[in-house]
């Protein structure tokens, strides 16, 4: 699986799509990613939301989950993952420790992921047991503060 390169036309001078290990394009990410670029987001946001996905789809495809099947469970597993102080194919001393990605890093992947699950569910895909049901750690709205008078106080 990859991420390649895509320029474009007109409004849509570049953007990104996520290729399969068959070579073929991953259509619901494309789509959203178009939707992404018709909202002229700019070529580095689209490049960020790209790789993420791609992380997002190897992830999914090592627990053998299909991505309409994916949930709030897995979302949290994949956040998991992101905050580990060891990545593969990157060495790292012994005594090194902290995140290996910075925590803005972490957060703008499980971003991506929850915004392309919003936009499934828009679509009417997926909708009963996608991440979009829940944002993920991290991601929530603040909660809505009670007046006073209706805390029993």
């Amino acid at each position: 699986m990859y991420v390649r390169r895509v320029v474009g036309t007109g409004m849509r001078h570049e953007t990104y799509t996520v290729v399969d290990g068959e070579g073929r394009v991953v259509e619901t990410v494309d789509d959203y990613l178009a939707l992404c670029t018709d909202r002229e987001q700019s070529p580095n946001t689209l490049r960020a939301r790209a790789f993420d996905l791609k992380s997002w789809l190897v992830f999914l495809q090592l627990l053998d989950v299909d991505l309409l099947a994916a949930s709030p469970e897995h979302v949290d597993q994949f956040a998991g993952r992101l905050r580990r102080p060891v990545q593969p194919r990157r060495l790292r001393s012994a005594d090194a420790d902290g995140p290996a990605r910075e925590p803005s890093t972490v957060n703008r992947a499980l971003n991506s992921v929850y915004m392309f699950y919003e936009f499934l569910a828009r679509r009417g895909v997926g909708m009963g047991a996608s991440p979009a049901a829940a944002p993920p750690s991290g991601l929530g709205r603040r909660p809505r503060r009670v007046p006073r008078r209706h805390c029993g106080t």
